[in-house]
């Protein structure tokens, strides 16, 4: 080892022993060193691997020109690197018939079905610091997909214990038996066991039925019937004359336009009911600023509290409590259209059997005609079949619906209505059938109520309390 340089060269090794730089105490001597020369006086220090020998050659010549500004890196060792997190790698479904629109949902899964398989991963890298030390990897652990419930795993496929939909949380992965789409529901009639969550609005032509709750991030578009087995939740718009919405909880909407909502539990609207028709078996909260209600219909049992109505040029608001004597008027309406369901019925076998007089019920007849007749007959069977089974179950959901208004029946002798701010000339108030009626402008915070003495209906100043003395 060459002692002039070895007393003049300062090593620095880094705490972490990943890097090891070099620094001169003096000038570069008359005879010029050799990059064999520094490598030397490094391994003295303890540096035995992951010297460049590049920058060593570099360091002598700014040495040696005396352009050494401070500490110069000669050395690098190797950083540990994990194996890669297994990654996974969807596997396409099996066709489906599409009888069924759940099924092409894309993030619907059926029980059995491999939904996943788990792809190679890079090996592990052992790191080396400049001292030559080795530095294991670390788990590489973080990352790792994770399989959840209605999930099971078998060399290295991920096998749904269940249908459902995919839902992703972190690394979980779950097959959840809600209804999950992430984006506009397209037209179809969907039906489902549990409750529904929709990150999207719901398109024109949808149906969608569900035993559970339903949870709809959009807007429901026009043309589209909803019918949630508990509350139904819609943070925009529901929009529509043909729009129509049936819950059997609570339901919540930013506005409703045009659209008829019943519900079996409390409505809560924050901004706007224009044109729309709502009938609850509780409590209708419209009062938050700046909610205002034109040209409605509203039949709320439970009571009605509402920010702000105003006139429109053709349409009249119309505010109901107290009673559920809409559900008479709706269940004629059903009876209706179970008439016009049946006669459509008995039209069709009508139709079917002018066509096809002779055949029906006669096997032999029909093994005599030509084989193109046969088809015929065979293919308008099938047809009238499929259209007699959709009218059937159309009128068994009409029976059904009719049977939960008559157990739905309620009254309440408490309810009032109360507007903050005020409602526009001819708007008309009826507290279990008796008329609150007044041509001039509704005063701002009154509350519309029956005096228990006279059974007459006032509007009474808000908070105060209903008793003879109120009502002089």
């Amino acid at each position: 080892m060459r002692s002039d340089i070895h007393d003049v060269l300062r090593v620095d090794i880094a705490s972490d022993g990943m890097t090891a730089s070099i620094y001169p105490n003096g000038p570069c001597p008359d005879r010029k060193p050799v990059a064999s020369d520094i490598a030397e006086v490094l391994r003295a220090r303890g540096v035995v691997d992951g010297v460049d020998q590049d920058s060593l050659q570099l360091f002598i010549e700014d040495w040696s020109t005396g352009t050494i500004a401070g500490p110069r890196v000669v050395a690098s060792g190797t950083t540990p690197k994990a194996a890669a997190a297994p990654s996974l790698k969807r596997v396409s479904p099996p066709a489906r018939s599409g009888a069924d629109p759940v099924e092409l949902l894309p993030l619907f899964v059926k029980s059995g079905e491999i939904i996943f398989s788990l792809r190679s991963t890079a090996a592990p890298r052992i790191g080396r610091s400049v001292r030559g030390e080795e530095i294991p990897p670390g788990t590489g652990s973080d990352g790792c997909p994770i399989p959840g419930t209605g999930i099971e795993t078998h060399d290295g496929r991920w096998r749904a214990t269940r249908s459902g939909f995919l839902v992703i949380s972190g690394h979980r992965i779950d097959v959840s038996e809600t209804l999950t789409h992430n984006r506009d529901l397209p037209p179809g009639d969907y039906r489902w066991g549990g409750d529904v969550k929709i990150v999207g609005d719901v398109l024109t032509g949808t149906t969608l039925r569900a035993q559970g709750a339903i949870q709809i991030d959009g807007t429901v578009h026009d043309g589209v019937s909803i019918v949630g087995g508990a509350d139904v939740r819609v943070t925009k718009v529901v929009e529509g004359n043909d729009t129509k919405i049936i819950a059997s909880g609570a339901f919540r909407a930013s506005a409703i336009r045009g659209a008829t909502v019943y519900a079996d539990g409390d409505v809560t609207v924050t901004h706007e009911l224009h044109n729309a028709t709502l009938r609850t078996q509780g409590a209708l909260d419209a009062a938050t600023s700046p909610c205002i209600v034109t040209g409605s219909r509203i039949d709320a049992v439970r009571g009605a509290s509402i920010y702000e109505i105003e006139a429109t040029r053709h349409q009249r608001t119309m505010v109901s409590v107290g009673s559920a004597d809409w559900i008479n008027d709706e269940s004629k309406s059903i009876e209706d259209e179970v008439e016009r369901w049946e006669a459509y019925h008995s039209r069709l076998f009508e139709s079917f059997q002018s066509e096809f007089r002779g055949l029906i019920g006669d096997p032999a007849k029909i093994k005599k005609l030509p084989g193109k007749a046969q088809k015929k007959f065979g293919e308008a069977q099938r047809e009238i079949s499929a259209e007699q089974t959709r009218v059937d179950i159309k009128i068994r959901e009409l029976r059904q619906r009719q049977t939960d208004l008559d157990s739905h029946r309620s009254r309440d002798e408490s309810a009032t209505i109360t507007v903050r701010n005020g409602a526009a000339p001819d708007t008309r108030f009826s507290i279990r059938g008796r008329a609150y009626k007044e041509a001039s402008p509704l005063a701002k915070g009154r509350t519309i109520c029956v005096n228990p003495e006279t059974g007459r209906v006032h509007a009474v100043p808000t908070g105060l309390i209903a008793s003879s003395d109120v009502f002089g």
